[in-house]
């Protein structure tokens, strides 16, 4: 796998309800970070692909700007992150359940 070649600190932002890209494949890309130890997977609660104009954006900038600044989300360098409704993160222990269908 190509993502396990990367080194390079990583942040991943998706909304729930993306379905341009579908939200466990981007936990499957952190997953597939292995040689990353700053990485971090920021997923948003009604939030869609076009996160950028849609009630969240908020989350979306402020994510970046932190990212860009000092390497961080939340003040960590690594890990999950669920951000809800109301704009609030909680650190997540695992990655979001497969569907049954299998990873492609």
């Amino acid at each position: 796998m190509e993502a396990a070649k990367v080194v390079t600190p990583t942040l991943l932002i998706n909304g729930d309800l993306d379905k341009t890209v579908a939200p466990i494949q981007v936990s499957w890309l952190y997953d597939d970070l292995v040689a990353v130890p700053q990485k971090i997977h920021v997923r948003v609660a009604c939030a869609s692909h076009f996160l950028l104009w849609e009630n969240q954006h908020e989350v979306l900038f402020d994510a970046a700007i932190e990212w860009l600044q000092k390497g961080a989300f939340k003040g960590q360098t690594s890990g999950r992150f669920a951000v809800d409704s109301k704009g609030q993160a909680q650190r997540e222990a695992a990655a979001i359940p497969a569907s049954s269908s299998a990873r492609q």
